[in-house]
């Protein structure tokens, strides 16, 4: 039979596993976070910039706060989740992480679950604000 979590937490030769597989879980969902923060940082960024920069048109300023959006979202989430494992970009930045570099078994339990983390949140994001402002609204009434 399997031990439940609080068994697994008060049984000496599982604490350990249990302690280190947490903090494993809450780092991936940690990063995931300030990835998705990010981009909501970004496309609150990029709404206020492109107030400043005189388009002739309103659709002439959605589309380049577009382009910009697209390419620093596809950095943020997509490529410093897939560089990160590349040994030339570890030299550069002088870190190294105990990771595989290919896509392997190891890679999808690391790397591929922070991925889907990210794309999951980015998914509902967007839409917090809505939801908040709905709530607001419906209280007001009420």
């Amino acid at each position: 039979s399997t031990l439940g979590m609080a068994d697994q937490w008060y049984n000496n030769q599982c604490h350990d596993y249990l302690r280190t597989r947490s903090q494993a879980t809450a780092t991936s969902y940690g990063a995931g976070f300030i990835v998705v923060f990010m981009n909501v940082f970004f496309t609150w960024l990029m709404d206020r910039a492109g107030v400043f920069e005189k388009h002739q048109s309103l659709d002439k300023m959605e589309e380049s706060n577009m382009v910009r959006l697209f390419l620093l979202k596809f950095v943020n989430s997509g490529c410093i989740v897939l560089l990160y494992g590349q040994k030339w970009l570890q030299q550069i930045v002088r870190i190294r992480f105990e990771d595989a570099a290919d896509f392997n078994e190891d890679w999808y339990a690391t790397g591929g679950t922070s991925l889907m983390i990210v794309m999951m949140m980015n998914i509902f994001a967007p839409h917090i604000g809505s939801f908040v402002a709905c709530f607001r609204h419906r209280a007001k009434i009420r």
